[in-house]
């Protein structure tokens, strides 16, 4: 430790500020949540367009935050496991792949609902065509921006840099990457390329399930090879954990949408989603 120079100039930042700042980042977050949600529901009830406009101020101040927090939280959780590497869009390339996910499970949340006759006469497939191009929109920036960390590193050729791909790019793991690459990039883009595909629930559906399994994929891609870099093994204490945490996550929303009302009925904008069409 003391003759690594560069490890030792970053182990404070690790250690003493990781739990101050995990914290700080997840309150944050929650704290947000709690007034979005908490005015959304109050407006439900009372039909105040005024709070409907404060929530664009508080929305806007939201995506700042977790723009900046999110991007610390991954370097503090995934890049700082191996503490020599550099890259300044780490957190850019784990946002992508953050969003991508988040748009597969909205799709498969009002797929499910709307299955449930919950979303019946609110959405049609319009709704599902501008969901299916949001979702193809960052199945490209995902892999724009993992091929633009690549290129910059490959080119560049710094050993601080290079030492993160080499096990990625050899042993088991080359498998796991072009597997990735296949299914979390090539695939979805061109099975939702057509325009039909993004009007088709069905199809909608086993897209984003795909890419919620290569999310999984792709962050074990990240994490794992710290701790071994010669052999690709997905065990179950990691599989088990991933299913832990979906499994509460699923709990919270359905507890969630069983209290409180889908559909917004009394904001003053619901008249636009109603009257949406896509016409290209």
């Amino acid at each position: 430790m003391r003759s690594d120079a560069l490890l030792a100039s970053r182990l404070g930042f690790v250690r003493s500020g990781f739990a101050v700042r995990l914290a700080v980042f997840f309150g944050l977050w929650l704290w947000f949540a709690k007034v979005i949600v908490g005015r959304s529901l109050a407006q439900d009830k009372s039909g105040d367009e005024q709070l409907t406009h404060k929530q664009v101020g508080t929305s806007i101040a939201f995506l700042m935050v977790f723009a900046l927090s999110y991007s610390f939280f991954a370097v503090d959780s995934i890049m700082a496991l191996e503490p020599h590497f550099f890259s300044t869009i780490f957190g850019v390339y784990c946002f992508a792949g953050l969003f991508q996910a988040t748009m597969a499970t909205m799709i498969l949340t009002i797929l499910y609902l709307k299955k449930k006759g919950m979303l019946q006469g609110f959405v049609d497939e319009n709704h599902l065509h501008d969901l299916g191009k949001f979702l193809f929109a960052f199945t490209v920036f995902w892999a724009y921006i993992a091929f633009s960390q690549f290129m910059l590193i490959w080119y560049a050729n710094l050993p601080e840099e290079t030492f993160f791909f080499m096990p990625r790019l050899n042993s088991g793991w080359v498998f796991v990457s072009i597997f990735l690459l296949l299914f979390k990039f090539v695939v979805p883009f061109l099975a939702l390329l057509p325009r039909w595909a993004k009007r088709t629930p069905s199809h909608l559906a086993a897209v984003s399930v795909l890419i919620l399994i290569m999310q999984f994929v792709d962050l074990y891609w990240l994490v794992y090879p710290a701790y071994n870099e010669e052999h690709a093994v997905f065990n179950v204490p990691e599989l088990g954990g991933m299913a832990l945490f979906g499994g509460l996550f699923l709990f919270a929303v359905t507890r969630f949408l069983s209290r409180n009302q889908v559909v917004p009925a009394k904001d003053p904008r619901i008249h636009e989603s109603l009257h949406h069409h896509v016409v290209y």
